[in-house]
């Protein structure tokens, strides 16, 4: 067996709303593609850890196995190999298999091998904004499950902080390439406001994901200043704890309850901050997810040669009321 899956097999009837895909399936497997957040196990607390448990209780009603890949296993090194990636789904007689995509950790080239190697590819996109970069490279038969963050962002500014004087985004340079979409989405409010908008963007500083430095965050404690209700979004709740801890370094005695600081992922190491965030709602994308599974079942040769989308949207929870 190589290194790299885990296969989990359960038995038991899915939820009373949900169609009894059990004499379909037959015992057949199902194919995940997907990257651990840190290291080599996929953390059940993640977004990806939460979506093998939503999919496991909802694609393996009747005693089918998934088989999870995970692409960051052993460093990188066991599955870069796309084309074994496709000759295991073969021998494990895989004939669906979901692809997590986001930035350059899974590549579109895999799509690809899988749906010449007759399986059908269904990507997860973390983040819809990126489908116009992805577009060309579209085949027919590649089907896809999207998350509209920006969506969410202008939704929650409109019916959340609809009396916001300032909005603001702060993140770390190399959270560039997904965070600057979500700014563009605040600014977009802003302007349709009236209201200022500024983008802050700190300096990497080493390995730290997220972490903002003080000359920043001073920057936007001087945006603040004399406001009455500044709304800050912070790329991902990481991102706003260090901003919380070097405000209260620079200003400790400052009242700072004026701020509605907003964070991103629901992460549980930060939840004891209190502060809103989105979640990117693994339910939600798991039952999209099935939604083009029974597509597939019903008429597998036809699903190969057509692309069906689903775009889903991350949820905002509001802690400033708690």
């Amino acid at each position: 067996k190589k290194r790299g899956s885990r296969v989990v097999k359960r038995n038991f009837s899915p939820d009373g709303s949900d169609e009894d895909l059990s004499s379909l399936i037959n015992g057949s497997a199902v194919g995940l593609v997907t990257v651990s957040d840190r290291e080599d196990t996929i953390r059940s607390d993640s977004f990806r850890g939460q979506m093998v448990v939503e999919l496991e209780r909802l694609l393996i009603p009747q005693e089918c196995s998934l088989v999870v890949y995970n692409m960051r296993q052993n460093h990188w090194q066991d599955w870069q190999d796309y084309d074994a990636l496709v000759d295991s789904m073969k021998d494990k007689g895989i004939k669906w298999a979901l692809v997590y995509v986001h930035g350059e950790s899974v590549k579109v080239e895999l799509l690809h091998k899988l749906l010449r190697a007759g399986i059908k590819p269904v990507a997860v996109i973390q983040a819809f904004s990126s489908m116009g970069e992805l577009a060309p490279h579209w085949l027919p038969g590649i089907d896809y499950v999207a998350i509209n963050h920006t969506g969410s962002i202008v939704q929650a500014l409109h019916e959340h902080f609809p009396t916001a004087d300032l909005v603001a985004y702060v993140s770390n340079e190399s959270d560039s390439f997904w965070s600057r979409t979500r700014a563009d989405a605040c600014q977009e409010f802003a302007v349709s406001r009236g209201i200022p908008f500024e983008c802050l963007v700190s300096p990497s500083l080493g390995e730290i994901r997220g972490e903002i430095d003080a000359a920043t965050v001073q920057e936007l404690l001087q945006l603040c200043s004399g406001r009455e209700y500044p709304v800050c979004f912070a790329a991902n709740d990481m991102t706003a704890e260090s901003i919380m801890e070097n405000m209260h370094t620079l200003k400790p005695d400052a009242r700072l309850d004026n701020l509605q600081l907003v964070g991103y992922d629901n992460s549980i190491e930060q939840r004891s901050l209190n502060i809103s965030t989105f979640d990117f709602d693994a339910s939600t994308v798991s039952r999209a997810v099935l939604d083009l599974y029974r597509d597939f079942l019903r008429a597998p040769e036809h699903s190969l040669r057509v692309s069906r989308g689903i775009m889903v949207y991350s949820k905002f929870i509001d802690r400033t009321s708690l």
